[in-house]
């Protein structure tokens, strides 16, 4: 059935619908179906009137058709409806509609179709803006993605993104965002001493478990006590005070530190004691994110993602137990039946980067973070709909965010993102090289649909506050702008069976890479007389 439909796409590049069955519904090689009058089906006796399974058929593949049309297609869904039935006038009844829909889409464009569209959201915590700006910015300007047409490529706090906007009733998805990640985010007031998000929590009684295995278990005392290194480390640190000359010449901060390291702290029993506590007892991340009874995630409707008539939805995380990408989904995609369903534990997993959350545990498989393998799933996303029309690719973290830092909190941001940033950017890339010359497995052809890339905002910060949030909305719609605009001017232009990649220049890339680096030295240099500059 898919084969049948992929004629009303806008991507030239389809896959060969030669030696289609009888029960096919019937096609046509231009934008919008044939008037009753020309198709070849409407008389011959194996019609959808005499074979209810063709009926069924006929319907689904009309539907599908219906929900891509620009124009107004009530009349249209109407009368598939009717045909529900098997009525003795199935068939006039799914001509009447395949004629009122090809007059509704002659109205609107020229013809035309909506496109198939998917929209990609990356990886970059406290970023997340960025993706709420860039949604309300397409949809102003009439792009959304919110028909069981569309597709959602999904990754880290992508994923929450995405799946909070799609859990939300139809028209409230925007709202729905904003409120779960005002939530999410700190108030400035707040932030300023307690320095992280609201959902990042300890998790105390893991923590008491943890404590109460270690302190049970004997090997964990067998090492602590080490007399020959214990008598080593004094005989050095009396040889060092006995000769005076290591007291001013040969004994720098450095040196000090070092000895205070391994002939003090690394030889006393306690300190060994506490330090394997920390590293060693079975804890695997500072924080938990995962707990299935809390509100905060049984206020998310998952069961809704599965409702028809909502848009495919995937996301990844890496399973460390079978050392692969394992993707997750509201459905099966049209190609086979691989992926696992969408649930709480899924969504926490593909967010659980290591050493900030712990791991997630799957149907007995140990899960963590996936965008640090691949960003969105690229070569999965055409494959398995490779009559996608166009890919609108949201990356809201580059290498030009990362900035000295300043104490411990940045270090640990930098320590996220600058791999995060460096892994999408190279995604991106290689998928925009690869797509030129593969060919998919499914269809045997190249995939020659539109590719947008937003450009990616570099005055933001990693910061978990309302005013970070904020202007992240505010920078994802102006990049949406750019974007565009550039859609705009070169949409137009693309030619049947033409790959079109449509992303900044390297001139415009170059300049806000330089307007970036200018603001930032200004504002190091007048940061001593800033004093309402707020220091997090």
């Amino acid at each position: 059935m898919s084969d049948s439909m992929g004629v009303f796409h806008m991507n030239a590049d389809k896959p060969n619908t030669a030696g289609k069955s009888k029960s096919d519904p019937p096609s046509s090689a231009s934008t919008t179906p044939t008037p009753a009058s020309s198709q070849p089906s409407a008389s011959s006796p194996s019609s959808a009137q005499s074979d209810p399974a063709v009926a069924i058929a006929a319907i689904e593949a009309i539907k599908r058709l219906a929900l891509r049309a620009t124009g107004d297609t009530t009349e249209a869904i109407a009368a598939i409806e009717a045909l529900g039935a098997s009525s003795p006038n199935a068939k006039s009844a799914a001509v009447e509609a395949i004629t009122s829909l090809g007059q509704s889409t002659g109205k609107a464009n020229g013809g035309g179709v909506r496109p198939k569209r998917a929209i990609c959201l990356a990886g970059g915590g406290p970023a997340a803006g960025l993706h709420i700006g860039v949604l309300e910015g397409l949809k102003e300007r009439g792009i959304t993605f919110d028909d069981e047409n569309s597709v959602w490529a999904l990754s880290c706090i992508g994923a929450w993104v995405g799946i909070v906007y799609n859990q939300a009733k139809k028209g409230e998805g925007l709202s729905a965002i904003n409120k779960f990640f005002r939530d999410v985010f700190r108030d400035d007031e707040s932030f300023r001493s307690f320095p992280t998000n609201t959902i990042f929590s300890p998790d105390w009684f893991g923590y008491l478990d943890a404590l109460q295995d270690f302190v049970c278990r004997p090997e964990s005392y067998r090492n602590a006590f080490v007399p020959r290194k214990m008598m080593e480390s004094l005989l050095y640190s009396l040889s060092l005070l006995a000769d005076r000359k290591n007291w001013k010449t040969n004994f720098s901060e450095g040196d000090f530190n070092r000895w205070t390291l391994n002939h003090v702290l690394a030889v006393h029993p306690a300190a060994r004691f506490l330090t394997a506590l920390i590293f060693k007892s079975k804890i695997n991340g500072r924080t938990k994110l995962y707990y299935p009874d809390s509100k905060f995630l049984r206020d998310i409707n998952f069961e809704s993602l599965k409702e028809t008539g909502k848009p495919y939805i995937f996301h990844n995380a890496w399973n460390l137990t079978r050392q692969e990408l394992q993707l997750f989904s509201n459905r099966n995609p049209p190609t086979h039946h691989r992926y696992k369903r969408i649930t709480p534990a899924s969504l926490c997993a593909c967010s659980a980067l290591p050493l900030i959350e712990q791991t997630v545990e799957i149907e007995g498989d140990i899960y963590c973070e996936g965008a640090l393998v691949d960003t969105v799933n690229f070569e999965e996303l055409i494959e398995d709909h490779p009559d996608l029309d166009e890919i609108w690719i949201s990356r809201i973290v580059d290498a030009s965010q990362i900035l000295p830092p300043k104490n411990i909190l940045d270090s640990t941001a930098n320590l996220c993102e600058l791999f995060a940033a460096t892994v999408g950017e190279d995604d991106v890339k290689l998928f925009k090289y690869h797509v030129k010359d593969a060919i998919l497995k499914t269809t045997g052809r190249k995939w020659t649909g539109t590719i947008i890339e937003i450009q990616v905002e570099r005055n933001i910060n990693f910061e978990w506050s309302h005013t970070n949030l904020e202007n992240g909305c505010h920078k994802g719609r102006e990049a949406v702008d750019k974007a565009y605009t550039r859609y705009k001017e070169k949409i137009g232009g693309k030619q049947e069976g033409e790959l079109l990649i449509i992303e900044p220049t390297p001139a415009e890339k170059a300049a806000r890479k330089k307007a970036r680096r200018d603001r930032f030295i200004a504002v190091e240099q007048l940061r001593p007389w800033l004093h309402a500059d707020r220091e997090y």
